[in-house]
Formats: C-alpha cells, structure tokens, sequence
C-alpha cells in the first residue's frame, strides 16, 4: 500500500484549498488596491503596468472560484468594492504605484513556488505554474520599466576576490564588538532590498 491515499478527481486537500484560499484574500485586495492605483495614476507605461496587474488578480479570482465551486466548497467573501473608496485623494505618488506592484509581484511568484509543492491535483499545480508564468512576466515589464525612473538604484556591485579566504570567527554577532569585516553579497543584497522598502514609504 502507498504512502498517499488517492483522492477523488474534484476533492481539494487542506493544502490546496489553503493555497487556494489565500490567493483569493489577497487576490480580492489587490483588485482594490488597483483600481484605486489606476484612477489616480498619471504616468502612462505605469498605467499600463497597473492594468495588467489587475487583469491578473481579476484572472485569479475566476479561476479559484472554478476550483472552489467544483469542489462544493464556499466561496470566500474576500475584499470587495465596499471596502475602498476609488475616488479618494491622491496619497501615492507613482513612483510608488510601481515599487509596491513590484514587491507585491515578489511575493506572489515566492507564494506560487511553495504552493506548487503542496498540490496533488495535476490542474491545480499547471494552474499556479501559470500563475508564475504570467507573475514572471509582470516581474520583468516592472524592473525594465523601473530601471527608466529617474529614482532607480542598481544593487551594488562587488569585485571578484584575490584568492581564497576562510571564516575564522565562530559567528556574525562578534564582528559587532570585534575586527571589522566587509559585508558579503548576501548582506548587501538584503539590505539594500529592505532599505528600499523604507524608502519607498516618502515617495
């Protein structure tokens, strides 16, 4: 006997209907979150960024509620028209429009990938390979678009070492207190990726 228990053609496991669940949560936001963006927008290839992002979240929700429904599963409620005023003032510039479809587009494809190694219906997984193809896409139309905004900064770039160097210390702590060391590509690469979150937040 297998380790997996072979289930029915339209059953969903805790997995997927978590997977699913939460994509349709957040999915349901973005719709609103979006539609906001775009009635104050003034940038137009930045536009046309927001548009396709909403187009994708619209995609999604149609797609879970097939999944969800075929499963004779509720529905989530979700966020809906009643939870955004669309005519609000302005408080974003569009600078910031694009960075937060950016980190929003980050960590969709990251959700995608995990919740691919959960799913056991075959449909369900070429779904949210779909879904890393479109959100792959997106990623790439954002960062070419970013790379053009007068506010743009590259990840700095390190030199190629001279030879081969080992770690002597037993932890990163005691570089605190102790000799001074340079940061690796690591550091560097995730520091500059939070401090450009907390940038975004004056723009």
């Amino acid at each position: 006997m297998g380790i997996f228990r072979k289930s029915k053609a339209n059953t969903l496991t805790a997995a997927e209907l978590s997977a699913l669940w939460l994509q349709y949560m957040g999915d349901s936001m973005a719709i609103c979150v979006y539609k906001y963006f775009l009635n104050i927008v003034e940038n137009k290839q930045i536009n046309l960024i927001l548009e396709s992002a909403l187009q994708l979240a619209e995609s999604h929700i149609t797609k879970i509620k097939e999944f969800l429904e075929s499963a004779n599963f509720q529905v989530p409620l979700g966020f809906t028209e009643n939870d955004v005023n669309v005519n609000a003032p302005r408080l974003f510039s569009d600078q910031f429009l694009l960075f937060y479809s950016y980190i929003m587009t980050i960590h969709g494809l990251t959700a995608y990938s995990l919740a691919i190694t959960n799913m056991e219906r075959q449909d369900i997984q070429n779904y949210f390979f779909e879904c890393m193809v479109t959100s792959k896409e997106l990623f790439q139309k954002i960062m070419e678009l970013a790379k053009e905004q007068p506010k743009f900064t590259s990840v700095p770039s390190i030199p190629s070492p001279h030879g081969t160097e080992f770690v002597e210390s037993p932890g990163f702590i005691s570089n605190l207190i102790g000799d001074k060391r340079p940061l690796n590509g690591s550091e560097i690469s995730t520091l500059f990726f939070n401090s450009t979150k907390l940038d975004s937040l004056s723009r």
